[in-house]
């Protein structure tokens, strides 16, 4: 519901972390893969994939991923 209210990347963000808990990391992963271009620079997408790649078995991809993800100031 709130995609269809306030369709926005971070809203899609969201939803691809609810679909790791009721489908499984593999679909939020295609999820995640669709919104590299319009969040390649926000930190919690680097977190999320990081975390996704773990699960699926991948730590040596995902390592990049935190540090990708600490927001600068």
């Amino acid at each position: 519901m709130l995609l269809h209210l306030a369709p926005s990347p971070v809203t899609r963000l969201h939803r691809a972390i609810a679909v790791r808990y009721a489908t499984g990391a593999a679909a939020a992963m295609t999820e995640l893969d669709d919104l590299a271009g319009s969040l390649g620079e926000y930190h919690l997408y680097h977190a999320s994939r990081a975390e996704l790649l773990r699960e699926l078995g991948h730590p040596g991809p995902a390592r990049p991923g935190p540090r990708t993800a600490v927001p600068s100031n």
